[in-house]
């Protein structure tokens, strides 16, 4: 039975199968929404790559104030915060 819910998903190890996160326990797939705050386009770019390739659903932003207008809207499960942005800080969000 997969147990559902994001939470086990951010707690419990997780391996890949052609591209797909699959739970190591139950091997359910699980998917999170992650968004990525850097102002670096390569960084944004190759992590966006990866956790894409993970199976899981990227958002991405460059300064603080989208982040923040992403975080209202889209409600991520996680959030990988460049600490020096233009604006807002990662610490300030």
């Amino acid at each position: 039975m997969c147990e559902t819910g994001r939470r086990h998903f951010l707690f419990n190890p997780v391996f890949h199968y052609n591209g797909t996160a699959l739970n190591r326990i139950n091997g359910c797939s699980m998917q999170a929404r992650v968004l990525i705050v850097d102002d670096d386009h390569d960084i944004l770019s190759a992590l966006k790559k990866r956790l894409s390739w993970m199976g899981h659903e990227v958002l991405t932003a460059e300064d603080g104030e989208n982040a923040l207008r992403l975080v209202a809207v889209e409600q991520p499960d996680l959030m990988l915060l460049d600490i020096e942005l233009p604006g807002l800080s990662g610490l300030d969000i």
